[in-house]
Parts: structure tokens; sequence; C-alpha cells
């Protein structure tokens, strides 16, 4: 004869709080995920109400056992936005009572939980909001703070270009000249920045590049300049005092004479969009 058992059954709720904004349904996913290996095929999802309310699907438990989970917001793409990262870890031990009836003890964070729905708090907050005090807020920001990169390119020259002796990167964070690097073919015309913050205030930084030839073999008629962003500013030479063409025009008796005036159609300017971005491509998620 088998012995057959009701089942257990455990029901998880979210509340949601947005500062700075209103909040509207469908704005916030959830996710409950097992962890153990008798829960790593469980994968429950849930979404906010406009009041900010959700619930996911009952977790049904046929067998005795101890049985992990975590349950966590899905980080949005809303660059506005400083979504709470906190994950709370479940632990339901499911046992039999003195009737014969399987019971669930619940644990979130170590603290037993009773209820039903068991309802864990999410907070999130726009990046123009203050909120002071706030230690999650806090921490969220100063770890986007700290994030450092590294912007890596190269110049690839084209057959028929002539190839000057160095060139010059210039280094924009949203077209803000940041720093610049000196590059010669010794380097492969490669070069690379380092320990660069990839957000400001909350927001991803965007970087470009422009480069300018600093020494030419040749002249390079056919040189192309892509388009520039509006908010990069380049500076032209400064044009040389007619006075000092005089004094610096025939001094070489074997009509070996050097002009001081530059070509300022000699420097040439590439702009390398560099998107730095972290977008994530969302997992395919499963209701179970």
């Amino acid at each position: 004869m088998t012995n057959t058992y009701a089942p257990a059954k455990v029901k998880f709720g979210i509340s949601k709080m947005l500062e700075g904004k209103e909040l509207r349904a469908n704005d916030f996913i959830f996710v409950l995920e097992g962890v153990s290996d008798n829960a790593k095929d469980i994968r429950l999802l849930a979404k906010n109400d406009a009041d900010g309310n959700g619930a996911f699907s009952d977790l049904v438990f046929e067998e005795e056992g101890e049985y992990e989970f975590k349950l966590y917001e899905r980080k949005g793409r809303d660059r506005k936005i400083v979504y709470d990262e906190r994950v709370y870890e479940i632990v339901i031990d499911v046992k039999l009572d003195a009737h014969n009836n399987l019971v669930a003890e619940v644990k979130v964070d170590d603290e037993i939980k009773t209820g039903s729905p068991i309802v864990v708090e999410f907070i999130n907050y726009t990046t123009d909001t203050i909120i002071g005090g706030d230690k999650n807020k806090e921490e969220t920001e100063a770890n986007e703070e700290t994030k450092l990169i590294s912007i890596r390119d190269k110049k690839v020259w084209d057959s028929e270009e002539s190839t000057p002796k160095s060139i010059e990167v210039i280094l924009y964070a949203d077209g803000i000249e940041h720093s610049r690097k000196v590059v010669t073919e010794a380097e492969g015309w490669a070069w690379e920045f380092t320990d660069l913050p990839s957000h400001k205030d909350g927001i991803e930084i965007k970087y470009t590049t422009g480069i300018r030839v600093l020494e030419e073999k040749d002249i390079i008629d056919d040189a192309v300049v892509p388009e520039i962003p509006d908010e990069v500013e380049i500076t032209e030479p400064e044009e040389i005092d007619e006075s000092m063409k005089e004094n610096q025009g025939t001094e070489n008796e074997d009509g070996q004479n050097e002009s001081s005036e530059k070509d300022t159609d000699s420097d040439e300017i590439n702009i390398n969009e560099k998107d730095i971005s972290n977008d994530n491509t969302e997992d395919s998620e499963e209701k179970i």
C-alpha cells in the first residue's frame, strides 16, 4: 500500500515601491528561482500591479526535504532608475506532522516567516531623487560610480594611404575631452585607455575617440573625415602672423627655402564611437 500525503503549499508575494516616479502596472519583473538540487528546475516570475503588489504561483511540495530558493528583482534597462539589488535567500523545510500531512517551515534570510502569501519588499529610485540616509540607494550608486572599464582600438590604414610617423588619439567622455595618447607604428597603431568610469551620477558614459595626425611622410589628398558629434569641439591650428612668414622665408642661398606655414588640411580626424552598454539579452524563462 502506497502512502499518500496532502502536499504542502507555500506562496510568495512582493511589495514594490518606486520613489520619484509614478508606479505603473507590469513595470518590474521579479524572479523566484530554485537553488538546491531538488528545486533547481523551478523558476517562477511575477510582475507588480499599479499598487505595487504582486504574487507568484504556489510552490507545491509532495516530498519531505529542505528546499532552497532565491528571490530577486530582475534589473531593467531604464538608466534613470536605480534598481533594488537585494537577493532574498529562502529555505523551506518540508516535514510530516503528527497527522501525516506535509507541512512547510519557511525562513527568509534566516528569519522564520508565516502566512500566505509571504511578502518581501523592493524599493527603486529615480536617479534625480535624493533620499537622505537610504543605505541601499547610496551603495548602489557607489558601485556604479566605481566600476572601471577599458577602451581599446586600432587604426587600420588604407593601402593607398601614406602612413605618418605618429598619431594622437583623443578620448572624449560624453563629447568632452578626457585624455590623449600618442601612438606609433611600433605599437601596431593600437591603443588602450584604462581605469575609465562606466557611469556618472548613475548614467552610463558614452565614449568616443578622435585621431589627429602629428607628422606625415606625404600629404594624404583623399583623407576621409567622418561626421563628428555636435558636442565634440575640434580646435583648428592657429594662424601664423604674416611678419613671421617674411622673416622665415629666404635664408638659404641654395634655394632650399622653408615655409613656416602649416597645411591645416593635413590633420585627419576619425571618430570611432565606443558605446559601452551593459544590456544583456533576456533569458528565456518558463513558468513552472
